[in-house]
């Protein structure tokens, strides 16, 4: 009896350890082979409106026009599916392009609106498009708090590692360096795994863009190196502007290289190249539309002729620009305009445009500063709730991992003790059947002894039995 039941608490034990240590292993396939088709179908719904808002997120950079005609029918439908989250995004989007199209004004209605309308309790892939298009409003407008915006962005990338899309994780990242490039931070361990990233997609174009992230980087640093400086050789830029994969960079980026092309050749002097590039840029921003990258243009080509001391055509450039100031976006920007316009000879006819000129700037800063002003503290506010949220949850799945170790650690303990009671008994049973064994090997023994000397005392008696016989 004892035997049995050692026999069966060893075998529990076994078999408890077993389903413990597969459950964890054949969970997901379960789940997977019991998951409904409504969930699958839900499941491509969801990628499908996934990839409609990756598409209009890369226009921003290319075309804005057709960004905006494209937001506006996925709105429809999403309001149509009740996809709150897809609709507050792509009106983030649409908020982006009308900005760059019109200036701050055409995109605040719907900045505030997707900002108010973003539900909290959103999906990982779709809270990153929405930070990234965030992140992209403001870098437009040139907020002073857009290093805290490129930290939050960095924040929302280690929060969703793992859970949200991989191709919308190497767009915010790809955002994310050129977020750190304008301001000099882009270092070698986020190159590094921008490669790794970019050969993971098998996506060519990207390592042309690294290059020219790394170009604005050189360009952006306080203290630049000697590598830096041979990343602003002009060589090596029109190399990267003959590379194939070029047109393929996001057109915002080609036009900034573009331009530094350009006053490169000027700075030695080879006037054909500095216009060739310069009408390249205009070209491409024109077919952009983005009026502020437009007025970078004209800003730029002011500046060279008045470096030629070329006045009047400087005169025309400020003139032709002034249509595009009431739009741009930079602060920058308009310090960039009223610098040339102050260097124009002391002429009436240059007082009184400089002084119209004058005016034009100042109004615009005002304006963006104004925008500045409200937009910060509800940004700050956002992005600090926002920040909460996410360690919030970070603690939240810490808080499960640890009960569920301590589930397991229960479990284990409790499997050891059993395991141990069965060695236990085992060895209880093993030893009473030890000694149950030297018992009977006792009695064979004494049996063979007392059977040995029957068969002695039997001989001797036969023996003497023989001798008085013969006698």
């Amino acid at each position: 009896m004892v035997r049995k039941l050692t026999l069966f608490l060893a075998t529990l034990a076994i078999l408890r350890s077993a389903s413990f240590a597969e459950n964890g292993a054949s969970l997901d396939v379960s789940t997977k082979a019991s998951m409904p088709n409504s969930d699958v179908e839900s499941s491509s719904a969801d990628d499908r409106w996934i990839s409609q808002l990756r598409a209009n997120a890369a226009l921003l950079n290319n075309e804005a026009a057709t960004c905006v005609a494209r937001c506006d029918s996925l709105i429809v439908s999403a309001e149509r599916a009740n996809k709150a989250a897809v609709a507050a995004t792509a009106m983030m989007h649409r908020s982006c392009a009308l900005t760059s199209l019109g200036g701050v004004e055409c995109g605040i209605k719907d900045f505030n609106f997707a900002l108010n309308s973003f539900p909290a309790d959103t999906e990982a892939t779709l809270n990153l498009l929405f930070v990234q298009a965030l992140c992209r409003h403001e870098c437009q407008v040139g907020v002073p708090q857009l290093r805290s915006i490129a930290k939050s962005l960095e924040i929302e990338l280690e929060h969703a590692s793992g859970a949200a899309d991989a191709a919308v994780c190497l767009d915010a990242y790809c955002d994310l360096l050129e977020y750190k490039s304008s301001f000099g931070e882009l270092g070698l361990t986020e190159a590094t795994e921008f490669k790794r990233l970019q050969v993971a997609a098998n996506r060519t174009d990207l390592a042309t863009q690294l290059k020219l992230l790394q170009i604005r980087n050189s360009r952006n640093k306080q203290n630049p190196t000697e590598e830096d400086f041979d990343w602003m050789q002009l060589v090596v830029i029109e190399r990267i502007v003959g590379d194939p994969d070029f047109e393929k960079v996001p057109r915002s980026l080609r036009i900034e290289l573009l331009m530094l092309a350009a006053e490169l050749n000027h700075s030695s002097g080879k006037a054909p190249g500095t216009e060739g590039y310069l009408s390249e840029a205009r070209r491409e921003a024109n077919a952009l539309q983005n009026k502020t990258i437009t007025a970078c243009c004209e800003a730029l080509s002011a500046e060279i002729e008045s470096s030629n001391q070329a006045w009047p055509n400087c005169a025309e450039r400020l003139l032709g620009a002034e249509s595009l100031l009431v739009s741009a976006n930079s602060p920058e920007l308009l310090h960039r305009f009223a610098m040339v316009a102050a260097k124009l000879p002391a002429e009436s006819s240059n007082r009184l445009f400089r002084s119209n000129f004058s005016r034009t700037l100042a109004s615009r800063l005002q304006t963006l500063n104004t925008y500045c002003s409200l937009s910060s503290a509800t940004l700050a506010n956002r992005h600090s709730i926002r920040t909460e949220s996410i360690f919030d949850q970070q603690a939240q799945r810490i808080s499960a991992v640890q009960v569920q170790a301590s589930k397991e650690k229960a479990w284990s303990w409790r499997v050891y003790q059993i395991g141990i009671a069965a060695v236990g008994l085992l060895v209880l049973v093993l030893l009473r059947e030890r000694v149950k064994l030297r018992r009977v090997n006792r009695r064979l023994r004494d049996e063979i002894r007392n059977s040995m000397a029957r068969q002695i005392e039997r001989e001797q008696i036969e023996l003497r039995l023989a001798q008085t016989e013969r006698m």
